[in-house]
């Protein structure tokens, strides 16, 4: 987007202003507080109750542990390594 901008003569201030700022809001809201930061931009109060009001979204995770996977997971591709072992025996 910012080379169509530069080949089509539209000012790339806005796009640059938009590059930075999308990488300051992944880096406070994601890699810092990773990194053992606080997380400084949190989610409004309002804006968290409008989006439970009206269920948009991804659902809020629950405390329910997930069940294990049956036995048979993964069967349908076990890849060349089954192949080459059975060949070295």
């Amino acid at each position: 987007m910012l080379a169509l901008d530069v080949i089509f003569g539209s000012p790339i201030m806005p796009d640059l202003l938009g590059i930075i700022a999308g990488h300051l809001f992944y880096f406070l809201t994601v890699l810092h507080p990773l990194a053992g930061g606080k997380n400084i931009l949190q989610t409004p109060r309002w804006v968290r109750k409008i989006v439970a009001r009206w269920r948009i979204g991804a659902p809020p995770p629950t405390s329910r542990t997930q069940e294990p996977a049956p036995a048979a997971a993964g069967v349908a591709f076990r890849g060349r390594q089954t192949l080459a072992l059975q060949h070295q025996r």
